[in-house]
Order: structure tokens, then sequence, then C-alpha cells
């Protein structure tokens, strides 16, 4: 091992209460910049997912039976929820100007029972109109889904049989999509019959109070604009025609809980950068205080024999092991709570997050411990060779 690594690494650990207090203060500074780093891309990854996983411009519901505010529960945080209408009025719009594709969605929500593997939203969806889901369903399987043939989320469990249990009925899991860090995660996509006849078995179970038949039912109507089409106008006269439904523009959706979202991502950034200059200062100060005190010591060792490079490199090797130290530090105790803010974020605000893949996720670490090391070197250049080029024997001739 290099003498003078040797001599700092000895310095530190000799001087242990100096040590804990700089590198205490590195950790505060990755800790603040590796997390909130982390969950502003998190946050922006789970805005963009949800959006490119939505496809249609346009979504129509029941009036009565359904809300925004489910809708958002089943798409945000993945609350299993369903709700009904005539399935003429998938005919009654498809007449209207102004619709470049439309289709049905059928919904259901699985149970925590006896009769089900676990608590999940169904989507049905017709595989000969659907342009909403099929596209990135088809990422996940190539074939045409069959009866009782499903394709589950990131999230569902799938037994080592690929059999999934709901309402008594067995559905074949032929596929798993990848992770969008949104209430689709939960959610399993089967065709519309296959959803249909797990809601008449849950009828003769008698584990459900809807008693209509579903085969006259859908639970929401889909519509792809033309271009040349307002997607403003195509929803109020939906809304004007049928006092029965109520349309909404997606992108409405998605822009009040945007608008939220960038509040959240500009406080938390200012809040990091504050506290990101803040410890910095704080660094530079205390090191600067401390090289200052040990300008004696330094004097010392040049007198000794050590060149001013020789000196120079054992104050940086100082600053590396202290910086390096305390980033990695950092970035651990960071890599563990923002796992608890995803967790807080899904299941208690109903946000959808995204974390980056495990290579992006180590590689965000390893630069953030890279730039905190270098960012030490830095803003501590000056002092270090303020203090060097110090002769000696004025540093002496002081103390005298």
């Amino acid at each position: 091992m290099n003498t003078l690594f040797k001599l700092s690494l000895a310095n530190l650990k000799h001087k242990t209460a100096r040590t804990f207090y700089l590198t205490a203060l590195v950790v505060f500074m990755s800790f603040t910049v590796f997390f909130g780093a982390t969950v502003t891309l998190g946050l922006n990854r789970g805005l963009d997912s949800l959006k490119t996983r939505l496809g249609a411009d346009i979504i129509v519901i029941p009036r009565k039976e359904a809300n925004l505010h489910q809708v958002e529960g089943m798409l945000f945080s993945g609350k299993p929820g369903y709700f009904y209408m005539n399935k003429s009025v998938l005919d009654d719009i498809s007449s209207m100007d102004g619709i470049e594709k439309i289709t049905a969605q059928f919904y259901l929500a699985s149970l925590t029972a006896d009769c089900c593997s676990s608590e999940m939203q169904l989507i049905g969806i017709d595989p000969d109109t659907d342009f909403v889901i099929s596209p990135w369903l088809n990422q996940a399987y190539s074939g045409d889904l069959g009866e009782m043939e499903v394709i589950v989320g990131s999230d569902v469990f799938i037994p080592k049989t690929g059999i999934i249990k709901v309402y008594n009925q067995d559905l074949r899991a032929v596929g798993n999509l990848e992770k969008t860090g949104t209430g689709l995660d939960i959610t399993v996509y089967g065709n519309t019959d296959t959803i249909k006849r797990l809601l008449k078995s849950a009828q003769n179970l008698g584990v459900t109070t809807y008693s209509s038949d579903p085969d006259e039912m859908i639970s929401s109507v889909m519509i792809k604009v033309s271009r040349d089409y307002d997607k403003g106008k195509l929803t109020e006269e939906i809304n004007k025609r049928f006092t029965d439904v109520r349309a909404v523009e997606n992108q409405h959706m998605i822009s009040s809980f945007s608008e939220k979202l960038d509040v959240a991502t500009v406080v938390i950034k200012t809040v990091v950068g504050v506290i990101w200059l803040l410890a910095l200062v704080i660094i530079a100060f205390a090191f600067s205080m401390l090289l200052n005190e040990r300008k004696r010591e330094f004097a010392v060792l040049r007198v000794l024999g050590f060149t001013r490079k020789s000196l120079l490199i054992s104050i940086f090797y100082e600053i590396i092991l202290i910086c390096a130290a305390g980033s990695v530090i950092g970035v651990l105790l960071s890599s563990f709570w923002s796992l608890q803010i995803k967790y807080f974020l899904e299941t208690r605000l109903e946000v959808p997050f995204l974390f980056e893949d495990y290579g992006s996720f180590i590689l965000q670490g390893i630069l953030t411990i890279v730039s905190s090391v270098l960012m030490g070197l830095v803003v501590l250049i000056i002092p270090v060779l303020r203090v060097v080029k110090t002769s000696p024997e004025a540093v002496l001739r002081e103390v005298d």
C-alpha cells in the first residue's frame, strides 16, 4: 500500500471524532442528492409510463355507477373496482363524427377469499377492436388470447403451475408485463368473454350483488379521436347527447395529477439544491478550519522531509477517503429510504412511481459517489493549496 495513503488512513483513524463529523456531513449531502434524484426520476417515469399505457383520447364511463376518483384509483394505485352500463352505448357513440377508433372494456375485481388467488383488477378487451391495451400486451405474448388465458401485470403473483384462481375459475397466465409503477402492475388482462365468464361465476357463488346479464354490459368505452377533430368538442358532444354516461379526456385526468406532480418535483429539487449547497458550504468551511488548525502538523512534516507534492497528495487522500466513505454510506441509506418512499407514494398517496432498472439505479449511485468526491476536491483545492504553499518556517515562528 502507498506510504502516503497509509499515513492518511492512520491520521483519519487517530482523529476519530473529526473523521466522524466530516464523514457525517458528506453522508448528509450524498443522501440528499441521491434521494432527491431517485424520487423525482421515479415520479416522472411513473407518469410517463401511465401516459404511454392509456392510449385512448377519451374514456366514457357510466355517470351514476362510476366516478373519476374510482377510475384514477384503478389506474394510479391499483385499487380494484368495477362498474357497468348497457353495451348499446358503444353502438350509439360509434355513429358520431370524429371517431377514428373505438372499443369497449369490461372490468371486474377479484376478492381476497378462498374463491380467488388474491385481490386484483381484471380487465376484459375485445381483441378485434382494441387499440389501447393490445399493442403492449403483444410485447409479453405474441399469440391470440384464448378462452381463460390472461396476461398479468408485473406485480401479480403467478404460481409455478401458471394457474390463477378467480371465483373458482382457473385462468392460465401466458405472459407477464413489464413494470409500469402504476396500478396496471396488479391488473390481469383477458378477452371480454373470459372476464364476463368470471362475473357469471361470481354471481353463481353469491359473492356479488350485481345481477344483470354480463353479456349485455360493458364497463367503459375507449375512443381515439380523428386527427382533424377537436377532442374537447367530441367530449362535450357525448356528454350533451348521452345523459347516462360521462366522457372524460384522458389527458385532463392525467393533467390534474401531473400539475400536482410538477409542483412536488419543483419543491423536491429546490429543497435538495438548497440542502446540497448548504452542506457543501459547511464541508468547505469545516475542512478549511481544520486545515488551518493543522498548519503546524504540516509544517513539521515539511521539516522532516515531506515535499509540497507529497503533502498535497496526503491531504487529498484524506479528502477522497472521507468523501468516498460518506457518499457510499449516504447512497446506501438513500437506496433503503427510496424503497420506503416508493411504497408510501404508491399505497398512501396513490402516485405512480417507477424506478430505473437495477443497472441504471446502480449507475446513478456510482455517479453520485464520484460527483461527491470530485466536488469535495474542487471546493477544497484552494484552501489546501494555500496551506501547502505556506512556508513551514513562518508557521513554526508563528507558533513560537
